[in-house]
């Protein structure tokens, strides 16, 4: 529902913005002469409106995310899960805890 309603919203801008990408795409790639500086600016320029055009989606998708994990968990705010423990790094120890465990 979330991404329907940005959608809703930003309606407009993705239309502008989505004729205006398609104009400019095929006016840079309506060049008699394709070199690689130009091919590179086309892949920049295709590469730059994706990422603009996929923000407000994205964002969205991750507000949404989180928002649905703290409705089911709540907000947990712990120091105690951040602290290293330094002997689970040991290999020798893992190395015996999965090979005398399994007897």
């Amino acid at each position: 529902m979330g991404i329907t309603i940005i959608l809703i919203v930003l309606s407009g801008f993705y239309f502008e913005y989505g004729r205006a990408f398609i104009n400019e795409s095929f006016r840079l790639i309506n060049k008699n002469e394709l070199t690689y500086k130009s091919i590179m600016s086309i892949a920049l320029f295709m590469i730059k409106n994706g990422f603009i055009a996929s923000m407000p989606i994205i964002i969205t998708v991750m507000m949404l995310g989180v928002i649905a994990n703290i409705a089911q968990i709540g907000l947990i705010i712990s120091k105690e899960g951040l602290k290293p423990q330094l002997s689970k790094l040991n290999p020798i120890n893992g190395f015996k805890r999965f090979f005398l465990n399994a007897q």
